[in-house]
């Protein structure tokens, strides 16, 4: 971690990016509402109940971020990537947890707005299909998970192959742009087993 409320890549996302959630696992708004097709293979679930420090963390970040506006988030991101000697180029939002409601869509994409300026993509994936998803930032890039928005995000088997027009995951997101950019694509990933060992410790905090 590279302060109390990001964390700065791991083996699989790179140290291009900055890591951060607006909500534990284990509060997920998606699996709460029930609109998440992967509530039982959430590795992000795993982690929290395995490893004591990673909870404690997430809820952290959580209530940080009901604390701050817009503005305030971005000038702790911009001070992260100047401290980093502008490496960072990418902003991975909730690798656990979801949108909360309509006002973290708003408050997300106002923070964009801020970076654009910047270089900085923000991404992630989310299951609130509930929630209204237009006329935001163009450097905020949202996966819709099981149905399109800027990319449409599914879980396949662990041997399925992907179908006509899919394009597979690599499991790897140190130079794939794939879920980075607004291309319309269905992304699909095999269900694997997790390496929860690793996982755990590129999730040690720290202040």
């Amino acid at each position: 971690m590279i302060n109390r409320f990001f964390s700065n890549g791991n083996k699989k996302i790179g140290k291009d990016t900055l890591i951060f959630n607006m909500t534990p696992a284990l509060k997920c708004p998606s699996d709460k509402l029930g609109l998440c097709h992967n509530s039982q293979i959430c590795y992000a679930k795993q982690a929290e109940r395995m490893y004591p420090q990673v909870l404690p963390y997430r809820i952290r970040q959580m209530k940080w971020w009901k604390s701050v506006d817009p503005l305030r988030f971005s000038a702790h991101i911009l001070s992260l990537k100047l401290r980093k000697r502008n490496i960072i180029k990418f902003i991975r939002l909730n690798e656990s947890g979801d949108f909360t409601n309509q006002d973290d869509v708003e408050k997300i994409s106002d923070s964009a707005k801020y970076l654009c300026r910047y270089g900085l993509i923000f991404y992630t994936y989310t299951a609130r299909k509930d929630l209204a998803f237009h006329n935001y930032e163009k450097n905020l890039i949202i996966n819709g998970s099981g149905f399109m928005l800027d990319n449409e995000y599914n879980v396949i088997g662990h041997k399925s192959m992907p179908k006509r027009g899919q394009r597979l995951c690599a499991m790897d997101c140190r130079g794939c742009m794939l879920c980075k950019e607004s291309k319309h694509k269905i992304i699909v990933v095999r269900r694997h087993g997790c390496g929860l060992k690793e996982i755990g410790k590129s999730l040690l905090v720290g202040e």
